[in-house]
Parts: C-alpha cells; sequence; structure tokens
C-alpha cells in the first residue's frame, strides 16, 4: 500500500485479516454488527464508507481500536 491507498481500503484489508486471524465468519461478524452479509463484505472489499460510530463497533468485534483498523500494514496510518 502507498500514500494514495483510500483509508477504507485499509480498513476493509485489516478487518479481513483480523476476522480471519479470530476464525470468525463473515456471517458472524455481520450478526453481531446488526448488519447483513452483503455489508460486511463491502466493508472488507473497501467499497463502504463507514462511520466513526460503526468503526468503533466493528473494532470491538474484532478486539481491536479503531485506529489499528486505520493502519497500514506497516504501521503508519494514512491521513484521512
Amino acid at each position: 500500500m502507498n500514500e494514495t491507498t483510500p483509508t477504507r481500503t485499509i480498513i476493509g484489508l485489516n478487518v479481513r485479516r483480523l476476522r480471519e486471524k479470530a476464525g470468525m465468519t463473515v456471517i458472524e461478524c455481520a450478526a453481531l454488527w446488526g448488519k447483513t452479509r452483503g455489508s460486511w463484505y463491502l466493508l472488507e472489499k473497501g467499497a463502504l464508507n463507514t462511520p466513526l460510530d460503526n468503526l468503533t463497533r466493528i473494532a470491538e468485534i474484532l478486539q481491536t481500536t479503531p485506529t489499528k483498523l486505520m493502519q497500514a500494514r506497516n504501521g503508519k496510518r494514512k491521513a484521512a
């Protein structure tokens, strides 16, 4: 990823990586989030613009923080 990678793409990649690491399915995560599995898929693809309150809930589901969801794999957070 580079400086032009959209934040929502970074979030999506991190969400998928953390979900898989936790051994959770898309259906399980979507149910905990209160959304459809299609919405979760869009989130992981980086095609969903997620408000901060939703990002906080997603971070709770994945046992992380919103900040860590926004960090690129090189550890740097992309400016919004």
